[in-house]
């Protein structure tokens, strides 16, 4: 599973610094617990949708996710799927 998330303009220019995870229960340990690892992050210059929709084509263009979900938003799955 991989999650996408961003904070409100962090950084001392006001640019929105996005973090890519993933995480898994295959990590060896006989507890099944969760292991998170960082994927990818970086800097957006603006919070436009065209931004995330680029960061999220790339990663899916990349990674392949079968599944995207998507916290309250209609129109992300749609405008990324063509749905």
């Amino acid at each position: 599973m991989f999650v996408i998330d961003a904070t409100y303009k962090t950084s001392s220019h006001g640019m929105t610094l996005f973090n890519i995870v993933g995480t898994s229960n295959t990590t060896g340990d006989i507890r099944n617990t969760l292991t998170t690892y960082h994927i990818t992050g970086g800097w957006m210059e603006h919070e436009k949708t065209q931004n995330y929709l680029w960061v999220v084509q790339i990663f899916k263009d990349s990674v392949f996710p079968d599944a995207l979900i998507a916290n309250a938003s209609l129109e992300l799955p749609r405008l990324i799927y063509g749905q």
